[in-house]
């Protein structure tokens, strides 16, 4: 699946949002009403939620504790950046 850009995640994300609070039932007749007005946008909300769901079966968004960093460098070299030493 490839990431929408800026523009398209702005309409995704209230209705991807508005589709993970409903019930499995509920998401399912919100889904078809999309279909109906946008469909193009509803096959991309329904790859979201196929996404969510195969990654939350695999364990990848597992139930967790509490962490700790004790110290950390930005993999991708943006700002914040911890000093060196």
């Amino acid at each position: 699946m490839t990431l929408p850009d800026r523009q398209r995640w702005q309409q995704l994300s209230p209705l991807l949002d508005e589709l993970l609070d409903l019930s499995a039932a509920g998401r399912l007749a919100r889904l078809a009403d999309l279909q109906l007005k946008e469909p193009a946008l509803a096959a991309e909300l329904k790859a979201m939620l196929s996404a969510a769901g195969q990654a939350s079966w695999a364990g990848f968004l597992g139930h967790g504790g509490a962490g700790r960093v004790w110290r950390a460098r930005r993999a991708d070299g943006l700002w914040p950046a911890l000093p060196d030493d």
